[in-house]
């Protein structure tokens, strides 16, 4: 009996010391998971800034890219749509009160767009502006030509292009992207409140200028609002 009860005794030690190699070593493969865990977090927070500028990189020539396809185009506003209309007599119309003489060969395409429509604007019962006409020239100088025209004869209105109804207010800009088109009400916003002189779209770049004498802001971004002062 005696002899059993050693033998169960040695036994029992031998689990014992299996069941503390076994704590020790997953004690030992914890820490180790623990310090993997800790690079991993290192490194993510080093390469994060990294990842970050890239993305912004491809935002930014994305940006670029979308507004250079629209070097071309023109956004004719103010203009009420209806049924049947003839958008091509509405631009030939436009081109005779301003002086331009539009060939046959200058509109590539004209068109209707749907505007973005602020869910704000519905809870206010703001009235909604009428879509926007894009017209894409087949030369970028014939549509400045047309730009610098339409500029020389401001406050035009429907009735001065034979509309009938309301004379609302009929003007003609560079076709910005969305993007580009927030950053302009952004920097309408900056030019009343810090007294700007000068704010301008010329081939699709936004510019603000201070008086005559500041240096002129060339506003692609969010960051360049930080100039304006």
């Amino acid at each position: 009996m005696k002899s059993d009860f050693n033998s169960f005794k040695s036994e029992i030690h031998c689990i014992a010391q299996s069941v503390q190699d076994l704590t020790n070593k997953w004690s030992d493969l914890e820490l180790r998971l623990n310090n993997m865990q800790i690079a991993i977090d290192l490194r993510s927070r080093k390469e994060k800034p990294v990842i970050m500028d890239s993305m912004k990189d491809l935002e930014n020539t994305n940006q670029y890219q979308d507004q250079f396809s629209r070097l071309n185009n023109l956004e004719l506003f103010g203009v009420p749509s209806h049924r049947g209309e003839n958008l091509n007599k509405i631009l030939g119309d436009l081109c005779n009160v301003v002086g331009f003489t539009l060939l046959n060969t200058d509109v590539d395409t004209i068109h209707r767009v749907r505007p973005y429509n602020n869910p704000a604007s519905d809870a206010t019962n703001l009235p909604l502006r009428h879509p926007a006409i894009v017209i894409r020239f087949c030369q970028r100088r014939r549509k400045d030509e047309l730009l610098a025209a339409m500029r020389a004869r401001r406050g035009l209105t429907t009735a001065d292009i034979g509309m009938h109804g309301p004379a609302l207010p009929v003007y003609l800009s560079d076709h910005l992207t969305p993007h580009n088109k927030l950053l302009l009400k952004r920097a309408r916003q900056l030019k009343v409140q810090h007294n700007y002189s000068y704010l301008w779209v010329r081939d699709c770049k936004i510019f603000m200028r201070k008086n005559d004498k500041s240096n002129i802001i060339r506003i692609s971004k969010e960051t360049d609002f930080q100039k304006v002062k």
